[in-house]
């Protein structure tokens, strides 16, 4: 849960923050941290960064060798967040464009 503490000290204000890293500290499964994020009103700003983050770390990964989009699905089928350009990306793939 470190990630998600870390990327949501970015946009939840101090005060709101130690009651939202407490209940972080307690969660076990990234679904109950998921729910906890929501009920504070940052699921969205949260999620969007981690998607970023999982592709920037990919990029990195891979020297920039590959193209690189993210999508985040919670739940194992809902969709929680993407990086900006993965729309683009699955219309390319699916020869939309």
């Amino acid at each position: 849960m470190e990630i998600l503490e870390k990327i949501s000290s970015e946009y939840v204000p101090d005060e709101e923050f130690k009651e939202l890293k407490r209940l972080l500290d307690e969660c076990v499964m990234t679904d109950e941290a998921l729910r906890i994020i929501d009920s504070f009103g940052y699921r969205d700003k949260v999620f969007y960064r981690v998607a970023d983050s999982i592709k920037e770390n990919m990029l990195s990964w891979t020297d920039e060798k590959v193209n690189v989009e993210t999508i985040i699905f919670a739940d194992g089928y809902s969709f929680l967040s993407e990086s900006a350009g993965a729309k683009e990306m699955l219309i390319k793939i699916k020869g939309e464009d």
